[in-house]
This record gives structure tokens, C-alpha cells and sequence, in this order.
């Protein structure tokens, strides 16, 4: 299977900020806004490869979220927290189980806003881009060995 698609310049992605919603040895699901370009998304894992000398590589593919949307959820969670760095982890600690499930329903609500794009980013911790990709025949079910077929 050959991948249709074109590369796009890492150095045009640009991290405002992430929230990290599951972190283990490197981001696997969050939110993220950028500076440049300007728009905000929602990323998933879908292949990473172990890097011996520090932070596991990742694949993550973007679905692209309505402006605003990444206040919003640092609004709604702002009892756990203010984002301290440009990737901030939460702990999910809330007062109550009540808060918490609000918490979750409205973010669960603002991501499923989201609409796929077919872009994939190489990154190891987010604040970082390494190289990012936009995918005409993008399948992530699909087994592919993706670092090899992007050649990284």
C-alpha cells in the first residue's frame, strides 16, 4: 500500500497549548491549539515507536475543533488547575464525583464537535513538532509499519 499524501514543514506547527488527557511515556490523547497554524484540535495515538535514547516517538492524528474550544475546557477544569507550561497533564482529582462527570460530559461534548483532517503529527512530547503529514488515503485500523512508510 503505498500512503497519498504530502508533507507538511514541522517548523509551521507551533504549540500554544495541550492538555493531556492520557500520558504514558509520551501524550496518547488531549487537545491541543497552535499559534501557527492558528486552529485547535483534538489528537489520538495511533502508532508509536520506542526511542532508546528518551521519549518514545508518536504518531498522532488530528481532528480539528471550533475555535475556543481548548478555553473552554481549561475553564471547566480550572478547579484541578491552571496550565503551568505549554503541555499541561490535569490531574483528574475533582472535589466530587459530581463535578468530575460534568467535567467529563462537557469535554466529552466539545470533542465530539470534532471533524477529522487526515493530518498525522510526528512528535515526542508535543512541544516539539517533528513532522507532520496530511494523508489522502488515511486508515488508522489499518496494520501499517507508519514510521517506515513516512520514512522517520
Amino acid at each position: 500500500m503505498a500512503i497519498e499524501g504530502s508533507l507538511i514543514k514541522a517548523d509551521e506547527w507551533i504549540v500554544h497549548q495541550a492538555i493531556i488527557f492520557d500520558w504514558y511515556n509520551g501524550p496518547r490523547h488531549g487537545v491541543c491549539a497552535f499559534k501557527v497554524p492558528r486552529c485547535e484540535f483534538v489528537f489520538d495515538l495511533f502508532a508509536e515507536r520506542f526511542n532508546p535514547d528518551g521519549m518514545d516517538d508518536r504518531l498522532l492524528v488530528l481532528r480539528e475543533l471550533p475555535d475556543e474550544s481548548l478555553q473552554r475546557i481549561i475553564s471547566e477544569i480550572s478547579c484541578l488547575g491552571e496550565p503551568s507550561s505549554s503541555v499541561w497533564i490535569p490531574v483528574w482529582k475533582f472535589s466530587t464525583e459530581n463535578k468530575r462527570r460534568h467535567a467529563d460530559e462537557i469535554i466529552d461534548t466539545i470533542l465530539d464537535s470534532s471533524i477529522q483532517t487526515n493530518i498525522i503529527l510526528w512528535t515526542r512530547n508535543l512541544e516539539e513538532v517533528l513532522g507532520a503529514w496530511k494523508i489522502t488515503n488515511l486508515n488508522t485500523s489499518e496494520p501499517v509499519e507508519w514510521f517506515s512508510r513516512l520514512n522517520i
